[in-house]
């Protein structure tokens, strides 16, 4: 298992999350603990280039937004 740190740059903008992005927010934290390499790769040409993505919200939603 993976440990994710909060840089003191980070974390300011970690604190100013809305309350709905909270818990979608900690999720993500546990997944790149668990499984950092679990994402799509970015890099069609190179699928085993380190750059991955990972979709956090339900698609036309934004942090914060209600439904």
């Amino acid at each position: 298992m993976y440990r994710v740190a909060t840089d003191e740059q980070s974390q300011p903008q970690i604190d100013a999350l809305p309350p709905g992005a909270l818990a979608p927010f900690a999720e993500a934290r546990t997944v790149l603990e668990v499984a950092p390499w679990g994402g799509d790769s970015l890099n069609d040409d190179n699928p085993d280039a380190p750059s991955r993505s990972s979709s956090l919200w339900p698609v036309g939603r934004a942090a914060g937004c209600r439904a």
